[in-house]
């Protein structure tokens, strides 16, 4: 036996209600509880039922579990013995819970449980569309109310160019954490515009929960008169608006199941529906994870008014970087994997930083056959100079960057474009491959477009989303204590893709190598929201002689690197994080010690070897107070550093034992 808990309003139901309808579909035997939910426990032993049980409207009567098969479902039997027994064993209980907006097949597959939760997805109920569409047909007393017979006619005189708008308040403005900041003033101008775009003169009709935070909404909308407000009904007769909804051509949802429902029982067979871009927010950055209740027709739009979706004319441009110094061998290939780039709106500035080989010569030649490729020579004053060129050059609302000696897969910049509009972030950083290998097999055959949905819905929808500083914390606390972590933030600037506006103020240390580490660092501190896509359509190429990024040399190490890591330290207690400074300054000495390792064996660098345990021992009483302080860090690395500390002639003696016993 199946178990659905029902809750929440008219929209929730209708989802659980279509999940019961698949699953008779499908064989299972299937009840309601029903009361859980909706009724408490009065001061009098009394029950109150706090909310109706919404279905009624389209004369649906749920089937109700018996008491004894929901005790039993639930182990709640409030016997002595059963008391005594969960006292002893714990709660036997067949509740299983959903995942807010993700589905899982399982609730389809099993043959008993007690469902709690949304189940707000299609995909719950695909195959058994036609039933859902019968179960919510509206009977035909809607037409007896007299307020909805006037909007009816209002909307069919309207014809093609109906748009029905939901506007969110109440319950929505005491959870904004959770819903809030997505349907902005932004989102619902761009929705609007888009629409009378794609369907001319449009009447629009506003539905709400608050009638007069609706009616400042209108006043404050160019052209006011385009939109008609529905009032008249209140929320135990919410199903009369969702008809209503029903009867326009296109939609506009806000982030509400009732939304969803609206635009999903339309009957136009060529209807627009809009959506944004992300239904809730999480505390763990799930928030695009959370997609499974869009259907494949939706137009997404994010916070800011940006259209998410894979229609290339409407993305911001994006500005790719390329710099290059004698990389004649190589140079054509970076280029020309830029070329191939799934967008449409594209500038590619190529850097030829005093190259005495052929590189120069080739950009140009790779310029004068495509108008999007901009060339600039310069005298070799280094990669930073170089980026800084291509910031002070670049035209597009996004830039990103490639090292000469690397390619990039067609979809990279799209895919990181895409998740930093659907997550509003200023920020979009992915991870990396260190040789080629093969697209996913699921997409290698496929032609061009199909491919690109199949990535997209790949990487996208299991993205994280940073807020605040948290991506700034994950940067620092990731490397390079973890370096195992699944979701690692690296230094490198070709990793990511920076909105403009981030861009205005910072800049890259001329004449200084590993310039990526405070360059990141300053750019998460400004970012405010940052997106993680875990895609690896990046290939950094190792073993390249004339890339720097290959160059493992003691006096990039020690004059350019550690004094970055130190600025880091510096830059994050400035902004007033000193948590976050003493993990820092940790992860620092973690690094001199391994950097410590990679040297010292090799002639070339043991003179760099030295000074960094000269370094290390002058500073080791501040280096010991802050790995003590450090109750949170693995116990084997505070070992390793406080034995370092005391000898590092020890420490290679403890090293070499632990590698032979972890071996044998």
């Amino acid at each position: 036996m199946i178990i659905i808990r029902m809750s929440g309003g008219l929209g929730n139901q209708m989802f659980q209600y279509a999940l019961y309808l698949k699953l008779k579909q499908l064989g299972r035997d299937v009840t309601f509880d029903d009361e859980t939910e909706y009724r408490t426990v009065t001061e009098d032993g009394t029950f109150r039922e706090r909310r109706p049980r919404m279905l009624q409207a389209f004369g649906i009567e749920v089937p109700r579990v018996r008491r004894e098969d929901l005790v039993r479902m639930t182990d709640s039997d409030p016997s002595l013995k059963c008391r005594i027994r969960r006292k002893l064993t714990g709660r036997h209980s067949a509740e299983i819970h959903d995942e807010d907006l993700i589905f899982d097949p399982a609730f389809l597959e099993r043959t008993e449980g007690y469902y709690c939760g949304c189940f707000q997805s299609p995909r719950y109920f695909a195959g058994a569309e036609e039933a859902v569409r019968r179960a919510f047909a509206f009977p035909q007393d809607v037409h007896d109310d007299p307020v909805t017979e006037e909007f009816a006619s209002r909307i069919a005189q309207s014809g093609r160019g109906s748009c029905s708008i939901h506007l969110r308040f109440g319950d929505y403005l005491q959870k904004s954490g959770i819903y809030g900041g997505i349907c902005t003033d932004a989102y619902y101008d761009r929705a609007v515009e888009y629409v009378r775009s794609r369907c001319g003169s449009v009447r629009f009709y506003v539905f709400s929960n608050d009638a007069a935070l609706a009616g400042e909404w209108i006043r404050r909308r160019q052209r006011p008169d385009d939109f008609t407000l529905i009032t008249g009904h209140d929320e135990d007769h919410g199903y009369l608006d969702l008809y209503l909804m029903t009867l326009c051509t296109a939609h506009i949802l806000a982030n509400s199941s009732f939304s969803f429902w609206g635009a999903w029982l339309s009957q136009g067979s060529d209807q627009l529906c809009v959506a944004p871009s992300m239904w809730v927010h999480t505390q763990d950055g799930t928030e695009l994870t959370r997609c499974d209740i869009y259907t494949d027709d939706m137009v997404r739009i994010s916070p800011s008014g940006d259209i998410v979706n894979r229609e290339t004319g409407q993305l911001p441009a994006v500005t790719v970087g390329i710099t290059a110094c004698n990389l004649e061998f190589c140079i054509r290939d970076a280029v020309r994997s830029v070329q191939r780039q799934s967008l449409q709106h594209l500038e590619i500035i190529a850097v030829d930083d005093g190259s005495t080989d052929r590189t120069g010569q080739i950009l140009d030649e790779l310029a004068a056959s495509d108008p999007r490729i901009r060339v600039l020579h310069l005298d070799g004053k280094g990669v930073s100079a170089a980026r800084n060129a291509v910031l002070e050059q670049a035209r597009g609302e996004y830039t990103g960057f490639l090292d000469g000696d690397d390619v990039v897969d067609p979809e990279y910049y799209e895919l990181l474009l895409r998740g930093a509009l659907a997550a509003d972030a200023a920020v979009s950083m992915s991870a990396y491959r260190e040789e080629e290998h093969p697209v996913p097999a699921e997409a290698a055959d496929l032609p061009e477009d199909e491919r690109v949905r199949v990535l997209f819905s790949e990487y996208l929808d299991r993205s994280t989303v940073f807020h605040g500083g948290e991506a700034l914390e994950r940067y620092v606390r990731t490397a390079p204590a973890d370096s195992s972590a699944p979701l690692r933030i690296y230094n490198s600037v070709w990793s990511k893709l920076f909105r403009s506006d981030v861009l205005k103020s910072i800049r890259f240390d001329n004449g200084r190598l590993s310039e990526d580490i405070m360059f990141t660092t300053r750019a998460l501190a400004l970012a405010g929201t940052s997106v993680y896509v875990p895609a690896r359509l990046y290939a950094y190429r190792m073993g390249r002689g004339g890339s720097i990024m290959n160059s493992r040399v003691g006096e990039r190490r020690v004059r350019d690197e550690i004094p970055f890591w130190e600025e880091q330290i510096a830059f994050i207690r400035e902004q007033g994080n000193p948590e976050l400074a003493d993990l820092a300054a940790y992860n620092l000495t973690l690094r001199l010690i391994g950097y410590e390792e990679e040297m010292r064996g090799v002639p070339e660098t043991a003179p760099y070897a030295e000074e960094i345990r000269n370094t290390l021992q002058k500073h080791r009483k501040a280096i010991r107070g802050i790995v003590r302080a450090r109750k949170d860090a693995k116990k084997s690395e505070r070992i390793r550093i406080l034995t370092f500390l005391w000898s590092p002639g020890c420490y290679r003696c403890l090293m070499k034992w632990y590698l032979r016993a972890r071996n044998a």
